[in-house]
């Protein structure tokens, strides 16, 4: 593993003599255009702020990479003989994959090689359930698009999938008889043909078929799964009060109170089943919470959603939220609170006067005409 290269430049690939081929099957090439503005935006907005939400112009090429003798690298990194691929819509960031690439060239590895046709479609973070909705599972509309049956294909998945990740699987239908489980620290996995489908996600941009991507998947998991009854009503307020508090609300409890005493269900996603998530999410059409995977359950709820996310003014976790709404042809904006700076383990406060007004465009937004 010496040669790190980006799978974009390699549409005309030519494999070195005596390679086995590799090709690409586009669906989508490369877009252009201004990033739509969020429905509001309440807090200090810094210039950080507003460089995320407006200053991402590209949206994603979309296509389907097949790797004759490809391999998975730590990651879902893709691999091919001697080279490791990568490409902006596969989120791999460079010096992750050098730095992968580098211990496997150290390590002398088992080898085992599955025939036929196998899938990657997981990448970076996929222990985080709010990736899987937004960068994932679309995948597999990729795979559809380009040809090929996703209810019979194998799918190489890591040794260390999350639950909720192989929950959301066996919804969709994919059997356990379908997922290979692999440890790319144990062994270097290779198959006859491995096939790459790229995400629909570029820093906060999506592809325009995003939307479809995701009711592709959802009508799928609606098919193969029954929904319990949901009582929440219309109005949720996601809290993170029980996960990790990496960007902790300080104010969580005055939070809460203001949007309870305005109607809003303070909810707590993670404690339920995914057929439970699913018929919670689908009678919401006002979803305010803390900013993270939560919120981005947005996706089961219809169009015309509108959706409100508490978070600090650091760059991370970005504005995912709002390429996702868009996507979904849902209504997206923010109430920010200062985190002096701080860039993952955030710490602030939501100025509750903020939240008032936000609620305020929240409910008349998604009030009947």
């Amino acid at each position: 593993m010496q040669r790190v290269e980006k799978l974009e430049d390699l549409t005309r690939y030519t494999p070195p003599p005596g390679a086995r081929p590799f090709d690409y099957l586009p669906i989508d090439p490369v877009g252009r255009s201004p990033a739509p503005p969020p429905l509001f935006l309440f807090g200090p907005a810094t210039p950080t702020v507003h460089e995320e939400i407006f200053g991402q112009h590209d949206t994603p090429p979309v296509g389907c990479y097949r790797m004759a003798g490809g391999g998975v690298a730590g990651g879902g990194i893709p691999i091919q003989h001697d080279t490791a691929f990568t490409a902006p819509s596969l989120l791999h960031p460079r010096h992750v994959i050098i730095a992968t690439v580098g211990r496997m060239a150290q390590a002398l590895l088992p080898h085992r090689h599955i025939e036929g046709m196998v899938a990657v479609i997981y990448g970076p973070a996929y222990q985080t359930y709010g990736h899987w909705l937004a960068d994932f599972l679309p995948r597999l509309w990729v795979l559809a698009a380009t040809g090929h049956d996703i209810g019979s294909l194998a799918y190489v998945m890591p040794e260390d999938l999350g639950t909720t990740a192989r929950d959301l699987l066996l919804c969709i239908g994919i059997a356990p008889s379908q997922i290979i489980i692999h440890d790319p620290k144990c062994e270097h996995l290779t198959a006859d043909l491995l096939l790459v489908p790229t995400g629909l996600r570029l820093g906060n941009r999506m592809n325009r078929h995003f939307g479809e991507a995701t009711r592709f998947w959802i009508d799928r998991l609606r098919a193969h799964t029954s929904l319990p009854h949901s009582e929440a009503g219309t109005r949720l307020f996601l809290s993170r009060g029980r996960t990790s508090q990496e960007r902790a609300i300080l104010n969580r409890d005055a939070v809460e109170t203001v949007a309870a005493e305005r109607g809003f269900v303070p909810v707590c996603p993670e404690i339920f089943t995914i057929p439970e998530q699913i018929a919670l999410f689908s009678g919401a059409t006002m979803l305010v919470g803390e900013y993270g995977s939560a919120l981005h359950g947005a996706v089961y709820s219809p169009p015309g959603t509108v959706v409100c996310g508490l978070r600090g003014n650091s760059r991370h976790p970005s504005f995912i939220q709002s390429g996702m709404g868009a996507g979904m042809d849902q209504h997206t904006g923010y109430v920010l609170g200062d985190t002096a700076g701080q860039t993952v383990q955030q710490r602030f406060s939501i100025d509750l006067a903020d939240f008032e007004r936000a609620l305020d465009v929240v409910q008349a937004q998604a009030a009947p005409p």
